[in-house]
């Protein structure tokens, strides 16, 4: 017998109806706990319901929401009612969630908020012993899966943000037995290297997929650790016990790396605008104040104008000093000469000689006549005293030697 070939929508619908058709699967009730949870834009809630051994997809769609009165998180251990159906286009199992009622907390949840309650009491998540990130790293340690998302996404936005910086990469595994260990050792290895920056880094998954994140030895060497530390593990809306104990926490791997690395072209910018902003200031500076050097350096030549007339007063106040007394000096010598003149002119004066008894004979013409025998019978003459003269006529001259 020849068997016809089914298409692969012929075999869901096959599927489908024989599911549709058993009264187990039609109205059925079903207990686990819950991970995957998001609620989407489109109104519906996507999940998954697991226990030790086993998962299955489920989906709240909108119509039934209001049949639940409470918000489904992940680490739930609920009971819900359906129908089980098949989706089609994948080809999956899944159960349509009518109702749902809280059974109690996952041993995950339980595990984490136990944790979490302790490391918090113990004062492993206080901002005191936060530190600083560093504005301008150097030197980034990354640790994380080689083979993720995660890894491509930092270097890509680090070395995008800033080419200069140095990347130390330590692969470990993110999930998994010994995950954990490994983790810490990558801290404890990186933290003695001397870096800048720690990233640890994971991308999404499941609650399960990110326990070792909530594991206490990841915990204790975050803050042990002296370099700081951002953690970027998961989505948005995954946190975890090394988020709380992180220097920093980063929603993604892709905004680590811009908590971690100031963009270098808007660095350049920025210290452009301040150049900018300071050489305007300086020529606004210089424009303001360039009337008042003006000012100062007409002010500072009229000063040295006016000490140059105050050494010049000072010189001419000095020469005119030496010329006064020279001049003094001058005088005081031609008077004492002059008086010395004076009496020399007195001693040989004719009228200190008259003085002493003397007399002077003079003819008409006033001319000294100095001998007897120049003189003439009649001849009128005048004889000149000390106190006045008279005027005679000679009668009669005598030879002194006869």
């Amino acid at each position: 017998m020849k068997i016809k070939p089914l298409k692969v929508s012929e075999l869901n619908n096959y599927i489908s109806r024989i599911i549709n058709n058993d009264v187990l699967l039609y109205n059925i009730k079903i207990e686990g706990e819950v991970s995957n949870c998001k609620y989407h834009t489109n109104g519906h809630i996507y999940l998954s319901l697991k226990d030790e051994s086993s998962l299955i997809r489920g989906i709240v769609f909108n119509q039934y929401i209001d049949n639940i009165d409470f918000k489904i998180e992940n680490g739930m251990n609920i009971i819900v009612s359906g129908y089980i159906d098949i989706y089609k286009r994948d080809g999956t199992c899944q159960i349509v969630i009518e109702k749902a009622e809280i059974s109690g907390r996952g041993k995950i949840y339980q595990e984490f908020e136990r944790l979490k309650a302790k490391l918090s009491k113990e004062g492993l998540f206080d901002n005191e012993y936060k530190k600083p990130i560093p504005k301008y790293p150097n030197k980034i340690g990354i640790i994380t899966s080689i083979t993720g998302a995660a890894i491509r996404d930092l270097i890509t936005n680090i070395k995008r943000r800033n080419y200069l910086v140095d990347i130390i990469i330590y692969p470990t595994l993110v999930q998994g037995d010994k995950s954990a260990e490994n983790i810490s050792s990558g801290i404890e290895e990186l933290d003695i290297m001397d870096l800048d920056l720690i990233i640890i880094a994971r991308g999404g998954g499941s609650v399960e997929d990110l326990s070792s994140f909530n594991e206490e030895i990841v915990a204790r060497t975050i803050f042990k650790a002296k370099t700081p530390i951002i953690s970027a593990i998961g989505h948005e809306t995954d946190f975890t016990i090394a988020d709380f104990v992180s220097d920093k926490r980063a929603s993604t791997p892709s905004t680590a790396a811009e908590i971690a690395v100031e963009d270098i072209e808007l660095q350049k910018l920025a210290l452009e605008k301040i150049l900018m902003n300071i050489i305007e200031y300086m020529n606004n500076k210089i424009d303001k104040n360039s009337s008042s050097l003006l000012n100062y350096r007409k002010t500072l030549e009229m000063l040295r104008v006016d000490r140059k007339i105050l050494d010049y007063e000072k010189n001419l106040e000095y020469i005119y000093d030496g010329l006064n007394n020279k001049i003094v000096e001058i005088i005081d010598s031609k008077t004492h000469e002059l008086n010395k003149k004076g009496t020399e002119l007195d001693l040989l004066s004719p009228m200190r000689v008259l003085s002493r008894g003397y007399a002077i004979v003079r003819d008409q013409e006033k001319k000294v006549l100095k001998s007897a025998k120049s003189l003439e019978i009649k001849q009128n003459i005048d004889i000149l005293f000390s106190d006045g003269s008279i005027k005679a006529s000679v009668e009669k001259i005598y030879d002194q030697k006869k």
